[in-house]
């Protein structure tokens, strides 16, 4: 999974138990880096596909990943104990509560609306729903970004 994310110019924020954060264009605001991080989430999912092959089926791992486009707040968050660099922020909690809803919509890659809008040319997307989300007053509309 990190592979995917290095070859994309994307950066690894943190491993939270089974779950990774990345982000892309927090230091390189020229780079195209929604595509990047759809394309990084596709070599995930390549990524898992092949090391799922040689097992049973019911000893698969199956992930889930949340994509959204938005401002954040980067740089060393924390005290003077301890500190880290990090990513916060609304956009932050959106892409998170879409990883989340993978599971109930039984896909693997939900994108928002403003993550789809820019790249909806370049791959192939389902339109799932609109829905509320934790923290939002406005349903947001979401998208499968699909592996084939």
């Amino acid at each position: 999974m990190l592979d995917a994310i290095d070859s994309t110019s994307g950066i690894l924020d943190k491993l939270i138990g089974d779950a990774i954060m990345a982000t892309w264009g927090i230091f390189d605001e020229r780079g195209d880096h929604i595509y990047n991080a759809a394309l990084s989430s596709l070599k995930m999912m390549e990524a898992l596909h092949n090391f799922n092959l040689p097992r049973s089926p019911e000893s698969h791992i199956h992930i889930g990943i949340g994509l959204h486009f938005g401002e954040v707040k980067a740089g060393n968050i924390g005290g003077s104990k301890r500190s880290d660099f990090t990513i916060i922020g609304d956009n932050v909690n959106l892409a998170s509560r879409l990883e989340g809803v993978t599971k109930e919509y039984g896909v693997s890659i939900v994108v928002s609306e403003d993550f789809y809008f820019p790249i909806k040319d370049k791959f192939t997307f389902r339109e799932l729903d609109r829905i509320r989300v934790k923290g939002k007053k406005e349903p947001v509309k979401i998208y499968e970004l699909v592996w084939e």
